[in-house]
């Protein structure tokens, strides 16, 4: 019997630990992400792809 909740345990744990390591993988890749984005240059890019992105938003604005 004692087995079974050691695997039991043994099990959660393994299971717990991955959650972690998954979680701190999200959040490294977040921060990298958000840090891109704040960039100039990134900024830059948007514009260049997407000149009329906040056009309608501008329109709303002066109507």
């Amino acid at each position: 019997m004692g087995w079974v909740v050691f695997k039991c345990v043994s099990f959660r744990m393994r299971k717990a630990s991955f959650s972690q390591l998954f979680h701190d993988e999200v959040t490294v890749l977040e921060s990298e992400k958000r840090a891109w984005e704040n960039l100039l240059e990134a900024q830059a890019i948007r514009e260049a792809v997407n000149p009329w992105r906040n056009h309608d938003a501008e329109a709303k604005k002066n109507s």
